[in-house]
């Protein structure tokens, strides 16, 4: 599932019609994202989420969401 909209609108409805579709539990899901939108959605959907500091926001941005926000994915690799 993806979206081919830059500012990502519509990540929550597209993520509902997913979980619904893919019949997941939220409560065992694990959101990867680089954006604070990203904790948003995980949030809204009941998931987990990790905050990777490589991409579209930095590492001081991600941390007001207060998740745990990783440097790069290899550090995610560590972490879980």
């Amino acid at each position: 599932y993806g979206l081919s909209d830059e500012y990502a609108e519509g990540k929550i409805s597209l993520g509902k019609m997913m979980v619904e579709k893919s019949k997941i539990d939220p409560a065992k899901t694990l959101l990867i994202g680089d954006t604070i939108h990203d904790a948003e959605v995980a949030e809204a959907l009941g998931f987990s989420c990790i905050l990777i500091a490589q991409g579209h926001q930095n590492h001081k941005r991600l941390e007001k969401s207060n998740l745990l926000v990783l440097d790069n994915l290899q550090d995610l690799v560590k972490a879980v």
